[in-house]
Order: structure tokens, then sequence, then C-alpha cells
């Protein structure tokens, strides 16, 4: 959401701002949480994909790369995570609401 404010308040000087999606990307980080951290690896083997996808860290630098070159709007890594950007937004519109309480009952 920074991102996006900040894209609206500088658009008018003319810049543009990229926003980058990644999910897990393979580092120490993610690897230590992984080895370390029963719950992590639990959360993890439930996520259903894209989310529980692991990138490489060279795939993920590839595709930003890619990204500011042909100066896109917005980078997904891997690509099908754009899939739960868009349910994200359309779970939290006003429509879904309804259907929202009942399931988070």
């Amino acid at each position: 959401m920074l991102a996006l404010a900040y894209r609206q308040e500088v658009a008018h000087l003319g810049v543009t701002v990229g926003l980058v999606h990644p999910s897990w990307i393979d580092t120490d980080l993610v690897r230590g949480a992984e080895a370390d951290l029963p719950s992590f690896q639990d959360l993890r083997a439930r996520l259903p994909y894209p989310v529980n996808v692991t990138t490489s860290v060279d795939r993920a630098a590839a595709a930003i790369v890619d990204g500011l070159v042909r100066r896109r709007g917005g980078v997904y890594v891997p690509r099908a995570v754009v899939l739960g950007n868009w349910a994200k937004a359309a779970l939290n519109s006003p429509a879904a609401w309804p259907w929202m309480r009942r399931f988070a009952a």
C-alpha cells in the first residue's frame, strides 16, 4: 500500500513506481526458518499454490531486472502470484464482505 500511495503522490512529476510481489525466495532466512521452526514448515505445507513455492534468487532477480527494463508496474515472482493478488483484492471488496463474515465465523 505504501508503494501504491507513493505511485499516486509522484505521478504528476512523471515518476513511475513499480511493485514487486515475491513469494518465498530461496535465501538463508527462508532456509533457516524451514530448518528451525516446525510451525513455519507446517504453515508452508498448508499454503496453496502459488504461495507455497520457493523461487531461486537468480529467478527472482531476473524477473525484477526484466520488470525494471520493461518499466512494468508490477512484477510477480513466481508469475502465478498475480492470481493471489487479484483474489486478495476481490475478497477484501465490499461485495465479498457478507460472504467473508459468514466464512470467518
